[in-house]
């Protein structure tokens, strides 16, 4: 129940909340490692942050390994959390291009996030580079997909972790076009 009562209150911005229920879950798991370095990255703290997002990885390791051999849609949610990790690593990299005053560095980064968007909507493109180096070993994976279909869910995620370096309102290019790929897809609340 942690981790969806977590996600609730990050999605909500209760970020108190959030670290309550945080607390709530296990350091030897991927959500408590995943939501710790959303905490983390929340607070500025880069390099707690990075270490939470190494142990996170180390766990998808073995659910990668499992899953890739026997089918893509068995992986799915594995990579789909690979892509969220990517995420906040990028930004973690954008606080600290900010920290150095790098605007080009922050600039090629929310061009990158607008092209990856983009191309979840348009093309429904999953690229996924993913690196792994866990007990001496680097596993790298780099995955696109053409995918049945496009997940609100995803997007929203996506944005979600964005938001810790961008307001929607910095960002209102790509919430605007979510909310417009919101309302097309089925997925919207009827309002009566």
């Amino acid at each position: 129940m942690a981790p969806f009562a977590g996600g609730a209150a990050w999605h909500l911005g209760q970020w108190d909340t959030m670290a309550e229920y945080v607390q709530l879950l296990s350091d030897d798991s991927f959500e408590g490692s995943y939501y710790r370095s959303i905490l983390s990255a929340f607070q500025g703290q880069q390099d707690h942050a990075q270490l939470h997002l190494t142990k996170a990885r180390g766990f998808l390791v073995a659910e990668l390994r499992a899953t890739l051999s026997e089918s893509y849609g068995r992986a799915y949610r594995a990579l789909v959390r690979c892509q969220q990790l990517s995420e906040v690593e990028e930004v973690i990299d954008y606080q600290r291009a900010k920290q150095e005053g790098n605007t080009d560095r922050q600039e090629i980064i929310k061009l990158t996030w607008t092209k990856r968007l983009y191309g979840m909507q348009r093309y429904a493109i999953l690229s996924l580079p993913c690196s792994f180096f866990i007990q001496g070993q680097i596993i790298s994976l780099h995955i696109s997909s053409f995918l049945q279909h496009r997940n609100v869910e995803i997007w929203q995620d996506v944005l979600e972790i964005r938001s810790l370096v961008l307001s929607p309102l910095e960002d209102r290019q790509n919430w605007l076009r979510f909310a417009r790929y919101f309302s097309k897809s089925g997925d919207g609340i009827d309002l009566v």
